[in-house]
């Protein structure tokens, strides 16, 4: 304190001798402006030597943190914040220093404080998202090494016999040797890969059941001789559908001879037309009685489920039987185009756009069929033509470049799927009738006539666990009654869909593990429950994906009232002065010069 008055003083001084000596000069130009600028290098000069300073306000948030641990986490990760008090809600967790509480929301409402929750491990449950979401409480989520096992499995809960049973996931080896994964059920083994030692690796296994009705497949990881993980895989096989297909060709060619042999060996009927000349066609029937083909009429078209036509085929025939085709459509018929141009020359396809592949030299190419889980061998077309995204269509197969090569849209109650894929019969030959077979199902399935049905099901707990919620939804076509659904647990309350009437969600708590039936009238579905603890680490991954992109939106925390205004001090800096002393010493040294 006494430096800085001695240094004021000091200014003062050296101020009125300056302006002093000013006043005495006998060149009296410019002498408020020298006076001016020997005060201000004067000030300058004490600001360098005393730091000037101003008081600011600046909103901030008091944080008021926690820990929750769940399952998972690494206790060398909570060192840093060894200040801050962990809870969880996992009681095998709950040591001295962990506090157990019951539930989430009850600790939430009872410390209304907390605005900050730093989650540790596996990460919340959907519905404890949910819960902190709503209380607007900043989640920073501090990931966990990805567990060991499979941590991502995929495979169709339902498919009929004859259908291929097809496995599709992840596995992580932590190990230091190899693990082997194996398809068993039944008693056999049927398909298996082996993992390298410590790394993740996708697999896809599969097999055909022989079999009807409801069983459970495993999938099965080892090293060695000793089985390390068994998860298993419930499937429900239903008997054939034995669809009516109606095969309109403008010329013979090897994919319609292939393809009529496949559908007659699997028990479909088949009616197929191929134009020979103007008006004039070769007819052929497989698995079902001979009728006239002559003429496409609406009484014709009602006795099929599905039509696979040609781009050409459909420019032949004539205005009623177009109309008949349409109205059918329209009502629930499946209608299979395949085009090999760019510019699909019938009105079926116009609301998508086929684009030509860049690409001088046209290679095979696996395809991909995420709605099945399956990627074929590659496929060599004689073009690679790409079908346009839209958001009336859906996309079913794409290959390797992720260009849609097979689309779906609805029209009406009936369902069309273009296809720009040709040559598959290749498949066949080379000795791939799986890719093959999956591949005409697929189509065939997405497009086949639907039998009337007065509910449809969902399970939308992909792996419902006893004691844990499993939520189904049903869709009915009787909206003036409400549903029942009946499970073995008693009847399940369900909530209507505001803007889907004729959707109903209900949720369920079983008790028991294995296959369950749960009903509504006379419709049922069959569903498998499993124990505690199965496929934990797909589960857990999953968890780990949501938590992440739940903290990167959770916002920047807790309610307004949680804001409070802080003074801080900022120093303005030096430089700033000495910039101003040089300039007015540079103008005193000019003017002295100049007089």
């Amino acid at each position: 304190m006494k430096a800085e008055t001695g240094i004021i003083i000091a200014s003062l001084l050296l101020v009125l001798f300056l302006v002093w000596k000013e006043i005495k000069r006998p060149a009296k130009a410019h002498l408020f402006l020298r006076l001016a600028a020997s005060v201000l290098a004067v000030a300058a000069l004490a600001c360098i030597v005393l730091p000037i300073s101003y008081t600011t306000k600046q909103s901030t948030r008091q944080t008021n943190a926690a820990i929750l641990l769940t399952p998972g986490y690494d206790k060398d990760s909570l060192t840093a914040y060894n200040e801050l008090q962990r809870y969880t809600t996992y009681a095998d967790l709950a040591t001295g220093s962990n506090s157990f509480i019951p539930e989430l929301s009850w600790f939430l409402s009872e410390h209304p404080s907390v605005n900050e929750l730093h989650v540790f491990g596996f990460g919340l449950t959907d519905e404890e998202l949910t819960i902190v979401q709503k209380k607007g409480i900043k989640v920073q989520y501090h990931e966990p090494a990805p567990p060991a096992g499979f941590t991502a499995a995929g495979w169709p809960r339902q498919l009929h016999q004859g259908d291929w049973l097809e496995v599709q996931g992840s596995f992580h080896n932590t190990g230091k040797e190899k693990t082997k994964v194996v398809l068993t059920g039944l008693g056999s083994r049927f398909d298996s890969v082996s993992i390298d030692r410590d790394t993740t690796q996708t697999f896809r296994l599969r097999c055909k059941p022989a079999h009807l009705g409801s069983t459970v497949y495993e999938l099965e990881a080892s090293r060695g001789d000793k089985a390390t993980v068994t998860e298993k895989l419930p499937v429900q096989v239903l008997p054939t559908s034995h669809l009516q297909v109606l095969l309109l060709s403008s010329s013979p060619d090897f994919d319609n001879k292939f393809l009529t042999t496949w559908l007659y060996e699997n028990q479909y009927g088949i009616a197929a037309r191929n134009t020979i000349s103007k008006n004039k066609y070769g007819q052929q029937f497989l698995n079902r009685e001979a009728i006239s083909l002559q003429n496409i009429s609406t009484s014709l078209l009602e006795k099929f489920d599905v039509v696979i036509a040609d781009d050409a085929a459909l420019v032949e025939l004539n205005g009623a039987e177009r109309s008949a085709l349409i109205s059918q459509v329209q009502k629930g018929l499946g209608l299979i185009l395949q085009t090999d141009s760019t510019v699909s020359v019938n009105s079926f396809a116009a609301g998508w756009q086929i684009r030509k592949q860049p690409g001088a030299v046209i290679s095979a190419r696996p395809l991909a069929m995420p709605a099945v889980f399956t990627t074929t061998s590659p496929l060599l077309p004689t073009q690679w033509l790409s079908i346009e995204n839209n958001r009336r269509a859906q996309p079913l197969v794409m290959d390797d470049k992720g260009a849609i090569v097979v689309s779906s849209a609805l029209a009406g109650a009936g369902k069309l799927v273009l296809s720009t894929v040709n040559n598959t019969y290749s498949w066949i030959l080379s000795g791939n009738q799986a890719d093959y077979a999956q591949f005409w199902s697929l189509l065939l399935n997405k497009a086949a006539r639907r039998a009337p049905q007065e509910t449809r099901w969902q399970q939308v707990t992909a792996f419902p666990t006893v004691g844990n919620a499993a939520e189904l939804t049903l869709e009915t076509a009787v909206t003036s009654r409400l549903p029942v659904l009946e499970t073995p647990d008693g009847k399940v309350p369900v909530v209507q869909h505001a803007w889907q009437p004729h959707t109903w969600t209900g949720t369920w708590w079983p008790v028991q593990r294995g296959w369950q039936a749960v009903s509504q009238g006379q419709d049922s579905l069959r569903l498998y429950i499993y124990e505690q603890g199965e496929w934990a680490s797909v589960q857990a991954t999953a968890r780990i994906m949501v938590n992440k992109q739940h903290a990167a939106v959770s916002g920047s925390g807790g309610p307004s009232k949680d804001l409070a205004e802080d003074q801080t001090r900022k120093q303005l800096p030096p430089v700033i002065f000495f910039v101003v002393f040089l300039s007015c010493c540079s103008y005193l040294w000019f003017e002295a010069k100049k007089a």
